[in-house]
């Protein structure tokens, strides 16, 4: 019985401390969006674009 909590222990112990480490990955996964947002650039061939060809036999349900 000693051994189980022991055991239970120390799941306990990496489960809060994995908890921290999925909050700083988050945070690191959002730093690095924001980036790349900031450096992105707008498309400037609006005009360019065309419909894309759907191949035969396929069915597109539109979505409104």
């Amino acid at each position: 019985m000693k051994i189980i909590t022991i055991i239970f222990a120390g799941l306990l112990i990496l489960a809060v401390s994995a908890c921290s480490t999925m909050e700083g990955m988050g945070k690191d996964l959002q730093s690095l969006g924001k980036t790349m947002e900031s450096s992105a650039k707008p498309s400037t061939k609006i005009d360019s674009m065309q419909p894309v060809e759907q191949p035969t036999g396929t069915v597109v349900t539109p979505i409104k």
